[in-house]
């Protein structure tokens, strides 16, 4: 449930991204399920919730959705020439409704089985119109350590 408080990840969750890697099937990921939505998945969604009041002070022209911001662990491979079927990583992506990645501003968190990324910025493949952002420190941001 995205409403309970984001407490980190746990090792599981690691341990879930490098499995899927190495077993990136269906009849896999069915058996593992519950193990990624209770270790994966929902704490991404706890995540997004807790970051989401400051994206939107940053700029409230972003997607308020959490289900817009979480990545799926399923990938679309019709436009990647990576063709498994599940993704070793996740992401957190605060950008306008109905755009990509690539069409304007985003801030971005992204786990998989050896790190963790956090970004903000830009990625131009064509041009876009760009709304004021207000000048928020990412410090405002609080976060609860990872355990790993």
């Amino acid at each position: 449930n995205s409403k309970e408080i984001f407490n980190g990840f746990s090792a599981e969750t690691f341990r879930f991204l490098l499995e899927i890697g190495f077993n990136n099937n269906a009849d896999w990921f069915e058996a593992n399920r519950k193990r990624y939505e209770q270790f994966v998945r929902d704490p991404m969604r706890r995540l997004a919730a807790a970051l989401m009041p400051t994206a939107l002070d940053i700029d409230g022209n972003f997607n308020p959705s959490i289900n817009a911001s979480v990545s799926r662990i399923r990938r679309d491979t019709r436009f990647t020439k990576d063709k498994s079927p599940y993704r070793d990583h996740m992401w957190i992506g605060f950008r306008y409704p109905r755009t990509r990645i690539s069409e304007g501003c985003t801030l971005w968190f992204e786990i998989s089985r050896t790190d963790t990324i956090t970004a903000a910025g830009f990625i131009l493949e064509k041009a876009v119109k760009y709304s004021t952002i207000k000048k928020t420190k990412v410090s405002k941001i609080k976060w609860n350590s990872i355990d790993t």
